[in-house]
């Protein structure tokens, strides 16, 4: 028998680990970086589900809402700095997304991307839905998460580590091209080669891992 995805097949994946009492009141198909996730809000905790592409558990977390010290639903890809949404794709892409940040006390903060899904009625309003949920129940609860958008400290910090890590780079470039041209314009090109590529990787390597693990 083939497999239901829609909105109820995941109403009863959630309901099948509630614990006596609790109540499933939100819930969405969302990911975390590249893993598929459904997450539901009951009365008490979060409850993630990691999915394979066939929708087969991989784990299942709880997360008791006085774990958290942080919530915030946000329109767009929270894992995408404003700045770097001029480029259309990314700015059109966002503008179908929701996120939840959240973050648990001691610990980084995570993010939930929500998209429009075939069956799954509202599913890009499960964040805001699911922040919600949270903040009546903690309602003394932050919900604004502050994280970089480019690495600590945000754009300068950003620039700062791209200068650093630009020189180090060109260094470590230009010696081995110098001593195999035998020729000073080889350190200099080897040094400009270097120093751009992992200049401009250390610039957006914070928003690259992000988009990829959706924590930090």
């Amino acid at each position: 028998m083939k497999q239901k995805f829609d909105r109820e097949t995941f109403r009863e994946r959630l309901s099948a680990h509630l614990g006596i009492g609790e109540t499933l009141e939100a819930f969405g198909w969302g990911t975390i970086g590249m893993k598929n996730v459904i997450i539901g809000a009951t009365d008490q905790r979060l409850i993630l589900e990691y999915v394979t592409i066939g929708f087969k558990t991989k784990d299942i977390q709880s997360i008791p809402y006085d774990s958290l010290e942080g919530v915030e639903a946000r329109k767009g890809d929270s894992t995408i700095p404003g700045w770097a949404k001029i480029n259309l794709q990314l700015a059109a892409m966002s503008a179908f997304t929701t996120s939840l940040v959240l973050k648990r006390i001691g610990e980084p903060p995570f993010h939930v991307l929500f998209r429009p899904m075939p069956r799954m009625g509202d599913n890009r309003g499960a964040a805001v839905e699911i922040g919600r949920i949270v903040t009546e129940a903690r309602p003394e609860i932050a919900t604004e998460v502050s994280y970089s958008s480019v690495g600590e400290g945000g754009k300068k910090a950003g620039c700062i580590r791209a200068l650093r890590w630009g020189v180090i780079g060109g260094i470590v470039c230009a010696i081995p091209l110098g001593i195999v041209l035998g020729d000073p314009a080889g350190f200099a090109t080897g040094f400009f080669t270097g120093a751009l590529i992992v200049g401009i990787l250390s610039f957006f390597w914070p928003m690259l891992t992000r988009g990829f693990t959706g924590r930090g």
